[in-house]
């Protein structure tokens, strides 16, 4: 076994240098989801500057939206899927019957029957030198020998307040680095630390993610592609961290999480919901229902979020329209040609799962 540390300044930073060790030390085996490279031990990221937390290689192609959107309800204490297929319709997959087994923030919201495990945590880290705030995730009575589809792979966090900053560790029993580690993950978690240290009054200091087993999937989805060629570990990060709570508690924010899910948006104060989330929910709509989104997008401010999306539905828009150019230019080569059995030329454009 040889561990690994990767000190990042951010997730681009550490994708370009995980998929690097890979290269390098990754040990080819098979597995249920086919071929994989795992590192050959536990890796330790750290990342410096956790708030450029939106990976912007766009051969990831990462649909950033729906990371914020499932950030919005965990936070929210949700576990059924429902919500969430809007924005993503793979995620399905990770549900039983619509309700995913190992739903984070269900967990946060529910494991501990006194209050919610984030403002309690909040709490604690409110007293000097407290090493004893541990938020679970893993439940051992119901995830150990679980068949459910989904047991939490990030099994606990944990918090401390060093030099008026918020440090964070999140331990992951099994992490796959394009979809959780440096996808998924970096949204989530670096999201999370932010609001509780906003609800601190302190800094953001280091995120460190403990990744036990640690592995890419090669010849699954964007894994190939990043794998031959690694990205450059020195992408630009131009935005500066714009605050979530906006002075608002921690329980209020969490509420009013929920009131975004279940689109009672007049009961929402919250500038970040209201400025950022919802435009950027609106557009994502909008344009997957054929419609014109600019009007919604308009209303966001410049933000990473904001560029994020618009680098991701630029490059769709650009396939569809060398897509509908390459049919026209056969339907005018074939004019009085006899058509195919189904009628039409189509081009398909599969969507992955984005996580």
């Amino acid at each position: 076994m040889t561990p690994r540390i990767i000190n990042a300044r951010n997730v681009n930073d550490a994708l370009s240098a995980g998929l690097w060790h890979l290269r390098t030390s990754g040990i080819r085996r098979d597995s249920r989801n086919g071929p994989v490279i795992v590192a050959p031990g536990p890796v330790l990221t750290v990342y410096r500057c956790p708030w450029e937390r939106l990976v912007m290689d766009p051969r990831r192609d990462a649909n950033h939206v729906f990371h914020l959107m499932e950030t919005i309800w965990m936070l929210a204490g949700q576990r059924n899927v429902g919500w969430l297929l809007s924005f993503n319709s793979n995620f399905a997959q990770y549900a039983d019957g619509g309700i995913q087994h190992g739903a984070y923030g269900w967990r946060w919201a529910s494991l501990d029957p006194h209050a919610h495990q984030l403002v309690r945590a909040v709490e604690e880290l409110r007293k000097p030198d407290n090493r004893r705030v541990v938020v679970q995730m893993w439940d051992a009575e119901h995830d150990l020998g679980s068949p459910a589809k989904d047991v939490p792979c990030n099994t606990q966090i944990y918090f401390q307040v060093v030099d008026r900053k918020l440090e964070m560790t999140v331990c992951c029993r099994s992490n796959d680095i394009i979809w959780g580690a440096y996808g998924a993950n970096a949204v989530h978690f670096s999201f999370l630390q932010q609001i509780m240290a906003e609800a601190l009054v302190v800094d953001m200091g280091a995120y460190c993610q403990f990744s036990n087993n640690y592995h890419l999937y090669p010849e699954m989805g964007q894994g190939k592609s990043l794998y031959d060629n690694p990205p450059p570990d020195d992408y630009g990060y131009p935005h500066l961290m714009r605050s979530i709570l906006g002075g608002q508690t921690l329980q209020g924010f969490l509420g009013e999480c929920g009131r975004f899910v279940r689109g009672e948006f007049d009961h929402i104060t919250n500038l970040f919901l209201l400025d950022v989330s919802k435009p950027l929910r609106d557009a994502y709509l909008e344009r997957k229902a054929g419609q014109d989104y600019d009007g919604h997008l308009s209303q966001c401010p410049n933000c990473d979020w904001k560029d994020a999306f618009t680098a991701w539905a630029a490059r769709r828009d650009n396939k569809e329209q060398a897509c509908a150019r390459t049919t026209g230019r056969r339907a005018a080569a074939t004019t009085g040609a006899r058509l195919s059995s189904t009628g039409t030329w189509w081009c398909s454009m599969s969507s992955t799962t984005s996580r």
